[in-house]
């Protein structure tokens, strides 16, 4: 596995702000664009500043209009080809102004690319694609700004027409008590990161069936301590490891470390589960997929009913 994929986990956490409370507090709210959207031309050389943009600009038919990518890029494969320009924290900006953009759209704020575009004229479209609501407007916006209004409405139509479906699935099922790791210190159960009550994750685990056990916290991506979690006595654990490919030894090791919780219903019962498909933290079209994986593990006798 190349260093790259070895790593999309961790920044894809960091693009839409999982670790935000160390590293990414919100804590001025979403801003307009930095000039007004203007919708006399259509863009012809756009560059989405994170992968589910990319995503998302692909989905509305416009992949051959796209001069850059985010790094970072997974999907669809065809993106992937396309020039890398950075990512939230490390923006190449000679790169950026070397493709002649006319449009770049950012996830919720990028000062570095917002100051570029300032500076030189090109005009930014910005999205927050944290929550469902958010997913959605996110690409409806797009898709009117793009020229592809017929095309969003219909994807937007899509995603919540399966998530209806999944959610009419798993009806009348028992709802169980979720814990989603985002993150912990190899080896050990220090530094814990999981979804708050904001996070479009935690939506999705309500949509497949589950009760995420920090819901009521405020912030999107929390640190918690081994005591909350005790104390909140989770019925599953889904841990998080993205576009990686987990042999049965680690498996085994990455299990035996909860062991050291050994009360927690998930871990008496042997509910623990470790998720590595590569759409898992994108807020995207993609959506979909992600509450029907956690669909299939808090209530696999319903598969049949997809």
């Amino acid at each position: 596995m190349t260093s790259k994929r070895m790593w999309i986990a961790v920044v894809i956490a960091l693009l839409i702000g999982a670790l935000g409370g160390a590293l990414l507090r919100r804590t001025e709210p979403w801003r307009k664009p930095a000039r007004p959207v203007s919708s006399e031309t259509t863009p012809q050389r756009i560059i989405p500043m994170a992968p589910n943009i990319v995503e998302t600009v692909f989905a509305l038919g416009a992949g051959d209009r796209v001069a850059g990518v985010s790094s970072y890029t997974i999907y669809p494969p065809e993106a992937t080809e396309k020039p890398e320009v950075g990512a939230l924290f490390d923006p190449n900006l000679e790169r950026i102004v070397a493709l002649d953009p006319d449009l770049i759209i950012i996830q919720q704020k990028h000062e570095q690319v917002e100051a570029l575009c300032e500076e030189r004229g090109i005009e930014v479209l910005i999205v927050e694609m944290v929550s469902i609501r958010g997913i959605i407007q996110g690409i409806r916006d797009i898709g009117a700004r793009i020229g592809a209004e017929a095309e969003a409405e219909a994807l937007a139509a899509e995603i919540l027409a399966g998530l209806d479906r999944i959610e009419k699935r798993v009806e009348g099922f028992p709802r169980r008590k979720v814990f989603f790791c985002l993150g912990r210190t190899p080896g050990s159960l220090k530094g814990l990161f999981t979804v708050g009550g904001p996070s479009f994750l935690s939506e999705l685990l309500g949509t497949a069936g589950g009760q995420n056990i920090f819901a009521d916290v405020t912030s999107d991506f929390p640190e918690i301590s081994v005591e909350s979690l005790n104390a909140r006595a989770p019925d599953v654990i889904m841990e998080t490891y993205p576009s990686q490919e987990l042999s049965v030894q680690r498996r085994e090791q990455l299990t035996a470390d909860w062991q050291a919780l050994p009360d927690l219903p998930a871990v008496r019962d042997g509910r623990i589960h470790f998720l590595t498909e590569d759409y898992l933290l994108l807020p995207g079209p993609r959506v979909v997929q992600i509450a029907g994986k956690f669909a299939d593990v808090l209530h696999p006798e319903t598969a049949d009913g997809r």
